[in-house]
């Protein structure tokens, strides 16, 4: 999608920011909702989810306006979503999102209107967005919450850097995992990630600033960067040709197994 740099792996089209869509099943174009892709919406605020009923096949979620940054001038909102399709959105109650969308009969869609949400005790963004500017977000990377079409963790304290023509400039991740770099001239830059020895990249990648966009969206999304070995053998002591093995997520192995990585034993 053009306007933004991502790090990410496959799969993740639906994740970083996006409100929940209530079906995860065929939507396949979701959109992230940045500063500076969102912003040009017709209609961007903030607000509160007080209801959400469903009537006549549609979500109509009302919401308390917190900030109205543009195209809206009303304390309180009805926004619509589809609710039978796969690509309907759901928000939650007592949720806080930033919306955008049009004028009118206000509606989300993960193709079309869409919101971002904001974490417990996130400040509201400061918008417009600055010109020149490169905004973004650091998460980890959770298959269970892609599958689930839910946001992934942010991940706080990661330093990162651009080298631009005048040196590198930095920028570390906040508790809610935002980042941003200021003053960036066009031009091609990779990213340089440091989340220590754990962490990496899931797929290294740049960021392309142009003069016609104005400013930039980056996501970073990091995996574990470590590697586990050992060999498999049976109760005789043998060694266990082409058995699989999963790795488990520990704090759920007691309720259900949920894997996170596969391999297949070999001959050793």
């Amino acid at each position: 999608m053009p306007g933004r740099s991502r790090l990410v792996g496959i799969g993740t089209l639906l994740t970083i920011g996006l409100v929940a869509p209530r079906f995860a099943s065929a939507c396949t174009c979701g959109y992230y909702a940045s500063p500076c892709q969102g912003y040009r919406a017709e209609v961007v605020f903030a607000g509160e989810v007080v209801s959400v009923d469903e009537i006549g096949g549609e979500f109509q979620m009302r919401l308390r306006v917190l900030r109205a940054y543009k195209g809206l001038d009303a304390s309180t909102v009805d926004v619509w979503s589809d609710a039978r399709s796969s690509c309907g959105v759901k928000l939650d109650v007592g949720g806080r999102y930033v919306i955008y969308t049009s004028k009118g009969r206000m509606t989300l869609h993960a193709c079309g209107g869409y919101g971002q949400h904001l974490a417990p005790g996130e400040p509201l963004p400061d918008l417009p967005p600055v010109p020149g500017s490169v905004y973004g977000r650091v998460t980890r990377y959770d298959s269970e919450r892609i599958r689930r079409f839910r946001p992934m963790d942010p991940i706080p304290s990661v330093l990162l850097w651009l080298d631009l023509p005048t040196g590198r400039v930095s920028s570390t991740s906040d508790a809610w995992g935002r980042f941003r770099f200021d003053n960036v001239p066009t031009g091609e830059y990779p990213i340089g990630v440091d989340a220590g020895p754990l962490l990496a990249p899931w797929i290294p990648d740049k960021v392309t600033m142009t003069a016609e966009r104005g400013c930039e969206d980056a996501s970073v999304v990091l995996h574990p960067s470590g590697r586990l070995t050992g060999r498999l053998v049976s109760t005789t002591g043998q060694p266990v040709q082409g058995q699989q093995l999963r790795v488990l997520d520990a704090p759920r192995c007691e309720k259900r197994a949920t894997s996170t990585r596969r391999t297949t034993t070999r001959a050793s």
